[in-house]
């Protein structure tokens, strides 16, 4: 009932807008849909104690990584915990992030580069979703290994280490850029609580990004703000055959990935950071 009270009163006001201004109101009225949640949502449907007060100790960290924080809000709660949202200047997210990386274990919580205002599931079903998931990789579509790459390029030495790089934050972004903070200390969970990139099902794409994990220490950095996902690998393949499959994988996850499978493999060689993008 205050979900519908709710959509009702949004409804509303996004019709008395659009009234007021029919040039460009699209992104005005998209505001007040923002607006309008984050500052009545709490009102028609209050979250529980249990989720302010985690509210308020990831909010403490936040303030400890990140002296220039702005918009500390919540914007989102499953059972019991918090979902935290904030912003800080560009340049200062790469330092921002990694410091609250390093609390994931103690505060069990994980950075994401992105705005995530989402109603969540319970922790507990996010947790079995993922306990549960397989990394098939058959779901996301054939994996063409009968392809074979070209054996001059697999043969020949990989010369230099890649490159280490923080995820790109798109220009789009603007110069406060938000983190949202999910309680979850294993960033390849994050799908689970929002399920954001809906060409995949949230379990099977669990699934992939805990592969990515284990084999190649790839943590989840960005998801979503413009359309990307982005990771980065702390151990990147160091050999052309292994970057070569792993670039298979990336194709059949994205396949608006553009370049043959061997550029995008030295690519995977010569770079930590991962990137997907989807319209």
């Amino acid at each position: 009932t205050r979900d519908a009270e709710l959509d009702a009163l949004v409804g509303h006001a996004l019709e008395s807008a659009m009234s007021i201004s029919r040039s460009g109101g699209y992104a005005f009225t998209t505001f007040l849909d923002w607006w309008v949640r984050k500052h009545l949502a709490n009102l028609i449907n209050p979250p529980p104690a249990s989720v302010v007060a985690d509210q308020e100790r990831v909010a403490e960290a936040i303030r400890e990584a990140a002296l220039d924080a702005t918009e500390i809000s919540l914007s989102g709660w499953t059972d019991d915990r918090a979902l935290v949202r904030f912003r800080v200047p560009k340049k200062r997210v790469p330092v921002v992030w990694r410091k609250l990386r390093k609390l994931n274990e103690r505060l069990d919580i994980w950075p994401i580069v992105g705005d995530h205002a989402v109603k969540t599931a319970s922790s507990a079903v996010c947790a079995t979703l993922s306990a549960s998931a397989t990394a098939d990789l058959s779901h996301f579509g054939p994996l063409s290994y009968e392809e074979k790459a070209d054996e001059k390029w697999l043969l020949s030495p990989v010369t230099s280490p890649p490159k280490k790089r923080f995820v790109r934050v798109p220009k789009s972004a603007g110069d406060l850029v938000a983190i949202t903070v999910f309680p979850t200390s294993r960033g390849h969970e994050v799908p689970a609580f929002d399920p954001w990139l809906e060409r995949w099902p949230p379990e099977k794409v669990v699934a992939l990004f805990r592969r990515w994990s284990e084999v190649y220490g790839a943590e989840l950095c960005m998801f979503g703000l413009g359309g990307a996902i982005e990771l980065v690998a702390k151990r990147p393949p160091i050999t052309r055959a292994d970057a070569y499959a792993l670039a298979q994988e990336h194709r059949v996850f994205n396949s608006e990935i553009e370049p043959p499978t061997e550029a995008l493999a030295d690519r995977l060689l010569a770079d930590t950071r991962w990137a997907f993008w989807f319209d």
